[in-house]
């Protein structure tokens, strides 16, 4: 006896499914997850049907889950029975799903999965108070595992902003050499401490542009130079958009977009605002520590957006991703606060300019000109200045 279901043949015990099933995939308990309809009939110790819905709904840790719905059984011509399944489930291989069911209810079967779309279960086994276990299809779509803003979470050296990990702090750039994996390891999951950092390599980028010929301003070839982002160091600067991006490339991360950069920022003191917002933050050349007047990083404990990351007014100016026709008309306080906007004007000769975001520490885009809607675009990418860093995101 054999049932037409949506196109898929149902195929009975000691039979094969009709159509081809997919070969199965490395599977885990968040592949699986999702709904199926269970729906065929079974012989082997008498007539036996079964409809209904499975779901699967992984643990936390993606290593089992538990299982809801309700199926419908029906069996050598007795009245259908309805019960709601409330169990757990396992994979225990490539594929294959255990699930345990209160009662006498025990499922069992192997998961093909089709892509990220729909699912056929090759064999599934209801054994319930029969003699030999009943095999049925189930068709159905699973949910991947999510992966968004609500399932962010972000490294300990950053903090979550919209679907985004943006580094608490500006970024400190640091030569490792070859041979210091799990140093790198620790960088590219945001757990290295200052004293690991100085054991294995050096700062760079504090007092001159002093990268090297191994990550020169182009950035081509930059393998060794990782960003960082921890408290209590000088912010590296004196390196060009190609240098920083690299530097972020090689720690796993990257630049940030300049849309990213203004929804992170949002809600640091502003000096435009009040005179508590050139306090709070470093940029009047006042603030600094030693002859350089930049402070380190994260020690403007006021200093601090909405979101938590430190020193996103002044202090240095910030590279961001985005490039832009190169700024020539100079600055206007303009947007809010007065804020400090150099976007007038639009090279059709020179350039591109690439966008800095922020304000510093002093001159250029210091004093009320710093603030989290300080915009610049009158900068190549291939420049560089004692004024200017950046911070990475994920």
């Amino acid at each position: 006896m054999r049932r037409l279901i949506g196109g898929l043949v149902v195929g009975l015990i000691g039979l094969s499914l009709g159509g081809t099933v997919p070969a199965a995939e490395a599977a885990d308990s968040c592949s699986l997850s999702g709904t199926y309809a269970v729906d065929g009939l079974g012989e082997a110790a008498g007539f036996v049907e079964a409809v209904g819905t499975l779901i699967f709904t992984p643990n936390p840790a993606c290593t089992g889950g538990t299982v809801g719905g309700a199926l419908t059984l029906r069996h050598q011509g007795q009245p259908p029975a309805t019960f709601t399944p409330a169990g757990t489930y396992s994979v225990t291989s490539a594929g294959a799903v255990s699930l345990t069911l209160p009662g006498v209810i025990d499922l069992v079967g192997v998961i093909s999965l089709e892509d990220s779309g729909g699912t056929i279960a090759n064999s599934l086994h209801l054994a319930a108070a029969f003699t030999a276990p009943q095999v049925f299809s189930v068709t159905g779509t699973r949910t991947p595992p999510l992966v968004g803003p609500q399932d962010l979470t972000c490294p300990p050296d950053a903090v979550r902003s919209g679907p985004t990990c943006i580094d608490k702090y500006e970024a400190s750039v640091w030569e490792i050499p070859p041979g210091n994996a799990a140093i790198i390891a620790k960088i590219k999951n945001g757990t290295v401490t200052q004293d690991e950092l100085d054991t294995a390599g050096d700062q760079r980028g504090i007092n001159s542009p002093d990268y090297g010929a191994a990550c020169p301003p182009s950035g081509n070839g930059c393998k060794t130079l990782y960003a960082v982002s921890i408290p209590g160091v000088p912010p590296s600067r004196f390196l060009t958009w190609f240098q920083a991006a690299a530097a972020a490339r090689n720690a796993g991360k990257r630049l940030p977009t300049n849309a990213e950069w203004q929804a992170a920022a949002l809600g640091t003191p502003d000096p435009g605002v009040s005179a508590a917002g050139s306090q709070d933050c470093n940029t009047s050349n006042g603030g600094g520590t030693g002859d350089n007047e930049f402070s380190a990083t994260g020690t403007r404990s006021n200093c601090v957006s909405d979101v938590g990351a430190f020193d996103m007014v002044g202090n240095l100016w910030e590279w961001v991703a985005d490039w832009v026709p190169l700024s020539t008309g100079g600055c206007v306080p303009a947007l809010f606060a007065g804020d400090s906007n150099c976007l007038v004007g639009a090279s059709t000769t020179a350039g591109p300019g690439a966008l800095v975001r922020g304000g510093s520490f002093g001159g250029f885009g210091g004093g009320a000109g710093a603030g989290v809607f300080a915009v610049s675009g009158s900068g190549t990418p291939s420049g560089l200045g004692d004024s200017v860093g950046f911070r990475a995101a994920r």
